[in-house]
């Protein structure tokens, strides 16, 4: 009950309990205040989705809803955001709601509430160190592969940007432009080796 607002921008999907850190929202902002969410939203494309449930969290837009409920907050609101590349799809939500003047709090008791079990914990010795390594490596490769997509949906959707005002159209940066080349000399190199 201290804060007039609260804003958390790009970090939800790195949560381990999602619910738990939106009752964190609630605990910390005045009866009135507002706290907003600013996250991913589950990719539409089933390659794009494969990719990013297994480097981070991407939520459908139901889960959004759902915890902001469960943790007490009124006038939910939101809208969705996404560069413009990205066309039609639904790429990510700002969600705000509003603590009641009269505070609901959330049930410390309830299971929603609660850290999930981790089962890695269970395990120990060699067995948790390997499976550590394998999400690790797997994690790894599924970020190489994700975040280059936004890169390459940039050169794609490019001409998109034609009714933009010059001063709102985006750019490539020096080091997107290298990485950009160094995606296409890797796409290349592996199109040779296959060839022959």
């Amino acid at each position: 009950d201290h804060f007039d607002r609260y804003i958390s921008a790009g970090s939800i999907e790195y949560w381990p309990n999602p619910q738990q850190g939106i009752n964190e929202s609630y605990r910390v902002i005045k009866p009135g205040g507002t706290a907003l969410m600013i996250g991913p939203l589950e990719p539409q494309n089933g390659f794009s989705r494969f990719f990013s449930t297994l480097w981070m969290l991407f939520p459908p837009q139901a889960d959004y809803l759902k915890w902001y409920e469960n943790a007490g907050f009124e006038d939910i609101e939101f809208i969705h955001v996404a560069p413009h590349w990205v066309g039609r799809e639904k790429y990510g939500i700002a969600i705000a709601g509003k603590k009641p003047l009269v505070a609901n709090i959330p049930n410390s008791n309830n299971s929603q509430n609660e850290l999930p079990e981790n089962a890695d914990e269970k395990n120990t010795g060699l067995f948790r160190s390997i499976i550590m390594i394998l999400r690790v490596f797997v994690g790894s490769l599924a970020g190489f592969i994700f975040i280059p997509m936004a890169l390459i949906g940039y050169l794609f959707k490019i001409g998109s940007q034609r009714d933009l005002p010059e001063k709102y159209r985006s750019r490539l940066n020096i080091y997107q432009f290298i990485a950009l080349a160094v995606i296409f000399a890797l796409i290349g190199f592996c199109i040779y080796l296959l060839a022959t």
